[in-house]
């Protein structure tokens, strides 16, 4: 019986020592574990207030643009010079006075009035019966014209063999233009009387101009038949 009551004494003695040694620290437990358990503020958001954060929000650089600027910034293209235009090439100044001298020196061709072409006249179809009688009244009027200025070469040793062609043109008004062109004998080397005949023949060309074409009733009008013409002088005209 004493046995037991001193052991319980020892047991209660050894339980409140131990709860007054821990009694301090009780305290700040209690504390420690409030702060652990405390409540956490929660935010609650909409999906509007959301959906307007995104769309404020700026868009993040993608990695592959931001390395293309890199290496544009690092390795700049050389911009090409832009290309020279050509120097204009200065402007010669007219010279008038030079020019007049020019068309008057001695080789300058000079304005001959009377070789100017006529009005444009009506033109008669080739083969027609009204052609044919214009070309007679040409060939007639040459040869009765050309008789009175030729000298033939009647008194030739040879006058059957004298023969010469020329050709010759005609303005409007029925004056030689320009030198006739002798059509036949190619040469007369070597042949004085064959050379005389030439020289006849190209005289009387000459010394009948004028013609008297323009004042003819019949082919007056008609200049393209008498324009040009080809005539035979043998030892008598033809």
């Amino acid at each position: 019986m004493r046995l037991g009551f001193i052991v319980s004494f020892v047991l209660h003695a050894i339980v409140f020592a131990a709860l007054m040694y821990d009694w301090p620290f009780l305290g700040a437990r209690e504390n420690s574990y409030a702060r652990a358990v405390a409540p956490t503020p929660v935010e609650i958001v909409t999906l509007s207030e959301l959906a307007s954060a995104r769309a404020q929000s700026p868009p993040e650089p993608e990695e592959e643009t931001l390395e293309e600027n890199e290496e544009a910034e690092v390795q700049p293209a050389a911009a090409k010079p832009p290309p020279t235009a050509p120097a204009p090439r200065p402007e010669r100044p007219l010279d008038l006075g030079g020019l007049e001298n020019r068309l008057k020196g001695p080789g300058a061709p000079r304005p001959n009035p009377a070789a100017a072409p006529g009005p444009r006249r009506p033109q008669v179809g080739d083969g027609s019966r009204e052609s044919q009688t214009i070309e007679s009244r040409v060939a007639a009027l040459t040869q009765r014209h050309m008789v009175r200025c030729w000298r033939s070469s009647i008194d030739a040793s040879d006058p059957g063999r004298l023969q010469v062609v020329l050709r010759f043109r005609l303005d409007p008004r029925g004056r030689l233009d320009g030198t006739p062109r002798v059509l036949s004998p190619r040469s007369v080397a070597g042949d004085p009387e064959l050379r005389v005949a030439v020289e006849r023949a190209i005289r009387a060309v000459r010394d009948c101009s004028p013609f008297p074409f323009p004042d003819d009733a019949l082919v007056g009008e008609h200049y393209d038949f008498w324009r040009e013409n080809d005539y035979r002088f043998g030892a008598q005209p033809q």
